[in-house]
């Protein structure tokens, strides 16, 4: 058994974190002078969907949604949620999405 414990010792170093990353000191600041998401779960795509005015339409291009799924999906799961809706249509040759707020 002690010699197992010592190969687990040798072993156990190299696996230790290294001491070269990339963390460094800022001031309070800097800090607050970095753009910060909140806590919530908060993606881009649904800051802009709420951030919406009733009657606003919006293109998305394929470039900017790098997901599997189309934004319709995800567009699905919100509508109702604080009474607002939105309607969301493929343009021809997937050239993107037009999404309105209509509630």
């Amino acid at each position: 058994m002690v010699g197992f414990v010592r190969l687990v010792m040798e072993i156990a170093p190299s696996t230790r974190l290294r001491k070269n990353h990339n963390m460094k000191r800022i001031t309070k600041e800097e800090a607050a002078a970095m753009p910060k998401r909140p806590n919530k779960r908060l993606s881009w795509l649904r800051g802009i969907l709420f951030g919406m005015t009733l009657g606003e339409i919006i293109l998305l291009e394929p470039q900017d949604w790098k997901q599997k799924r189309a934004p319709i999906t995800a567009i699905k799961r919100m509508t109702g949620k604080l009474g607002r809706e939105w309607k969301c249509e493929t343009l021809l040759y997937d050239k993107g999405w037009v999404i309105e707020r209509i509630q």
